[in-house]
């Protein structure tokens, strides 16, 4: 169904890519891994020890 402005279709000309990986190949699939853990874990992490920091300072610098 062509859904043009005036009745005119647009043609749009496309090449099948074919992607394909290797099974050896999972260095990227392992970084991806840690990374997605570390955007998970770290923030509350980092959240606990800088709340701690401030309560145990008391207020002095």
């Amino acid at each position: 169904v062509a859904r043009g402005r005036g009745g005119a279709a647009t043609e749009v000309a496309a090449n099948v890519v074919e992607v394909s990986g290797k099974p050896e190949d999972w260095t990227l699939s392992t970084l991806t891994a840690v990374e997605l853990l570390a955007v998970v874990l770290v923030p509350p992490l980092l959240g606990r020890r800088l709340l701690r920091r401030r309560n145990g300072s008391d207020g002095t610098s």
